[in-house]
């Protein structure tokens, strides 16, 4: 990000877009919801709406996941991507094989 976009945003001639919140969020040790309500793109209210509503009604993609801990580099991206998938198809396969058990020790 340029200088300029830097002293636009803080002269409030500008309006940072949700994903510059989003990287912003961290380094800053606020809130995602702090910083869109302070930049006038979403209000209190829609905020605890949103942040009422439960993990699993809205699980996060693997890209959001990578985006939350800060890869950004497609390659990385990619290879985090690769690698959770990975281990989800074992944790898939691990349970499946559980299943299988308990059900093989059920039947004697």
């Amino acid at each position: 990000m340029s200088h300029a976009a830097v002293s636009r945003i803080l002269g409030a001639k500008a309006t940072p877009t949700p994903d510059l919140l989003a990287s912003m969020a961290p380094v800053l040790r606020v809130s995602l919801g702090e910083l869109l309500v302070r930049a006038g793109i979403a209000t209190e209210e829609q905020i605890e709406r949103v942040g009422n509503r439960a993990a699993v009604d809205m699980p996060l993609t693997v890209e959001q996941a990578a985006a939350l801990l800060g890869i950004s580099d497609p390659q990385s991206v990619a290879m985090f991507v690769t690698f959770v998938t990975g281990l989800q198809q074992q944790e898939a396969q691990r349970k499946t094989d559980t299943d299988r058990q308990g059900t093989t020790g059920t039947e004697r």
